[in-house]
């Protein structure tokens, strides 16, 4: 499995367009979903003008009334161009595996801070990135960069 992270939301009247990448810019992974369903998504990134989300504190009360925590979560190839998310658990040395719909099992990793993982089935929805599509890492890497971006590059 590969560390992922969310990197935007670009939404549509008809559909919000989810990215993430893989840590070290190999990899960036796009999937479509349900604009009044990425909103929670959204609120738990920051971009949204409510970042209340009481859905998800139910959950974590939940969780923590069962003594339970998020570990991690996994994004997977549900078929037909399509991500399946399941969200583990662990409680009492035991994992547990529960599907989730993955707006909400990227958000519940946000809130929780815990890894968001992408299996080889889900990496085969990703395209690969150039090493120009990295971000910079450095004062002198980003002149690199500033002096071979274009404006069509956005």
């Amino acid at each position: 499995m590969v560390l992922m992270s969310v990197m935007e939301l670009s939404r549509s009247h008809e559909r919000t367009l989810i990215v993430l990448e893989d840590v070290e810019h190999r990899f960036r992974l796009k999937f479509c979903t349900d604009p009044h369903e990425a909103e929670r998504l959204a609120r738990e990134m920051g971009r949204a003008r409510c970042s209340c989300n009481p859905v998800y504190d139910f959950v974590h009360a939940l969780l923590r009334a069962l003594r339970a925590t998020i570990t991690h979560v996994v994004l997977d190839d549900a078929g037909l161009r399509s991500i399946r998310a399941v969200v583990c658990l662990e409680r009492e040395g035991l994992e547990i595996a529960l599907p989730c719909y993955p707006p909400d099992a990227l958000a519940l990793a946000l809130r929780a801070r815990v890894p968001i993982y992408a299996t080889a089935g889900a990496l085969a929805h990703a395209e690969p990135l150039s090493p120009d599509d990295a971000p910079p890492s450095a004062p002198a890497d980003l002149r690199e960069w500033l002096e071979r971006v274009k404006p069509e590059d956005f």
